[in-house]
């Protein structure tokens, strides 16, 4: 079963997207400043042997590289990691792991990695795969750089999902505690099979050992089918979305939840909030902190013409949504947002001039369409971002699931300004 993060629930995230005119895409040439370009299209080689298809979040190491994953292409067919290197104005791709390296045996290296890659503090990095490993249902991996430049990554599986009461499904990427233990959802599977939250403990000679935080579905009501990572706090709490769960009879439309540790598992869940076709719905995307403590996620569904919309949650536990409106505006947010100091950066996967999806600013209730996806011909610019930003210097960076320069695969692009963007 596929459970990509930003497909299953598309076909009650749009009920009516009409023509309403709440914020205006502005085309590029209108940007001023802000310039956009393509930096790597996928598929450019045959059989999309360089990967298919990003959906994740990229990470960025000193010197300016980036990685990221592909849940499709590879030399398999199976996803790849890759990484970008700049070079005198362009960007070189190598594609650091082809996953599924045994099919015969069901790629007990794992395939279809959906989310984006972690670093550890000596440079690995670690990630999860939506299927395969021991029992075909995902891991968690680690890739090794090599100790020769130019050489091979070696890969290695740090968990295999699917054991009798374990998680199932991870479409979610990592976060590293301060203790090197590593922490992440996956979107089924657990004692009520309504998805987990784990955490991954090293051990003596290389092992690890899993903890099950909390085994979601036990009552629908407290949410059930996490899809986004974690995030913590300063206390050491946790904080999450689900996709599904909040209202008993029905299924509910998500929930907003916190896991306080606890001397003995599970840990302990508060629901801060449960939403509704009224506040938006269905929170694909991972929580973010302002400077003041207060909390953001977005929302794929509903709200005004059903298009999600940005949600706040503020310390002192009061609510608010900025909506998307659908075309022109914005649509279907998958990813979460990046926020520097009053300004919020993302991307909806919908909606835009031309539907294929928007990168967005919003400052307060006021929301700037930076750029519309698939303003190309063919979408050589690409179309459908679903993967939160990151920023280097006076540039933002992301993927983009569908479209390029080959008319499939997907792109990595950067959004540039002839200054900082807003901190």
């Amino acid at each position: 079963m596929s459970l990509t993060p930003y497909g299953k629930f598309r076909c009650r995230t749009l009920p009516v997207l009409g023509a309403l005119l709440v914020g205006l895409a502005l085309p590029s040439a209108a940007l001023g400043q802000a310039q956009y370009s393509v930096l790597y299209s996928f598929c450019s080689s045959a059989n999309c042997a360089d990967g298919a298809g990003p959906s994740g979040q990229l990470v960025s190491d000193k010197l300016g590289n980036l990685y990221g994953t592909t849940a499709g292409g590879g030399a398999y067919q199976a996803g790849t990691v890759f990484e970008l290197s700049p070079s005198n104005g362009n960007w070189t791709e190598t594609v650091l792991y082809n996953f599924c390296l045994n099919k015969v045996r069901d790629c007990p290296d794992g395939y279809n990695p959906v989310a984006g890659p972690t670093f550890d503090n000596v440079g690995n990095l670690y990630g999860t795969t939506q299927g395969g490993g021991a029992y075909g249902l995902g891991s968690v991996f680690k890739l090794t750089p090599p100790s020769t430049q130019g050489a091979a990554w070696t890969e290695a599986v740090v968990w295999s999902f699917g054991a009798q009461g374990d998680g199932k499904e991870p479409v979610s990427n990592l976060i590293f505690d301060a203790s090197g233990n590593l922490y992440g959802t996956t979107s089924s599977g657990g004692a009520y099979n309504g998805g987990t939250a784990f955490q991954l403990v090293p051990t003596a000679g290389g092992q690890w050992s899993e903890n099950i935080l909390l085994s979601f579905g036990f009552d629908p009501f407290n949410g059930y089918d996490p899809r986004a990572a974690v995030a913590f706090d300063t206390s050491g709490n946790l904080y999450g979305t689900t996709v599904e769960g909040g209202a008993h009879g029905n299924d509910g439309w998500g929930v907003l939840y916190k896991l306080s540790p606890t001397s003995q598992l599970p840990w302990t869940e508060t629901v801060l909030f449960r939403f509704r076709t009224g506040t938006g719905a269905n929170p694909l995307s991972a929580v973010n902190f302002d400077s003041g403590g207060n909390l953001y996620c977005t929302l794929s569904a509903w709200g005004v013409n059903g298009a999600g919309g940005v949600f706040r949650l503020t310390s002192q536990g009061r609510e608010h949504t900025v909506f998307f409106s659908g075309t022109p505006d914005g649509a279907s947010p998958a990813a979460g947002v990046l926020i520097h100091g009053n300004t919020l950066y993302g991307t909806t996967e919908l909606g835009g001039s031309v539907n294929g999806g928007a990168l967005f600013k919003l400052e307060g209730a006021t929301k700037t369409i930076l750029y519309s996806f698939c303003s190309e011909a063919g979408c050589a610019d690409g179309t459908h971002p679903v993967a939160t930003l990151i920023s280097r210097s006076n540039s933002l960076y992301g993927t983009a699931v569908d479209g390029g320069a080959n008319g499939k695969g997907g792109v990595v692009f950067e959004i540039s300004a002839g200054s900082r963007f807003s901190y």
